[in-house]
């Protein structure tokens, strides 16, 4: 388990409005952080935290996010939005929501596209908003292969070509071994 790095915490903590503070979300103080809450399983397409996450609206990730100030005080009730590269992407509770107290906006992201997934952060959506420099990427790979589609090739002097399809149960291609 990943521990957040959390902005500065100060003795009382209120909205950035209460707090008069006049600075505006910092995108080098403010971070983001991903835990793979993925199956354990080897795959071939693993990548380096050795967690294989499959595209298939159950294995997920949270993302945390902290927003701080330049000072790197957090703040309180500011609207955050998430944004997920690819397609099929499920962010829940929401993909846009405030944060806590802590300056804290916590949210979980599955799928059912097998691909590399690149996260953004934007603070305050709007004229004034404030890209976060993190953005971090996941990959999630095909699940289990569910019955193969059989397809027939032109004729040749050694016989027909034949290709077999198989993919998921959401008709991402999965990956096959052929063992010897």
């Amino acid at each position: 388990m990943r521990i957040l790095p959390l902005c500065a915490a100060s003795a009382m903590i209120l909205p950035a409005s209460a707090q008069g503070l006049p600075e505006p979300p910092n995108a080098v103080q403010s971070s983001i952080v991903i835990v793979r809450n993925g199956s354990i399983e080897q795959s071939d397409t693993e990548d380096a935290s050795g967690t294989a996450l499959v595209a298939d609206a159950v294995d997920s990730v949270t993302i945390a996010v902290a927003i701080c100030d330049a000072s790197g005080r957090p703040i309180a009730d500011l609207p955050v939005s998430i944004e997920v590269t690819g397609s099929r992407n499920m962010v829940t509770p929401a993909a846009t929501s405030f944060t806590d107290v802590n300056g804290l906006f916590i949210a979980n992201l599955t799928t059912t596209a097998a691909e590399t997934k690149t996260i953004s952060v934007i603070a305050d959506p709007g004229p004034e908003e404030v890209v976060l420099q993190d953005q971090p990427s996941v990959t999630f790979r095909a699940g289990h292969a569910v019955p193969s589609e059989v397809v027939l090739g032109s004729a040749n002097g050694d016989g027909q070509e034949v290709t077999v399809v198989s993919r998921d149960f959401f008709g991402n291609p999965a990956v096959t071994k052929a063992e010897h």
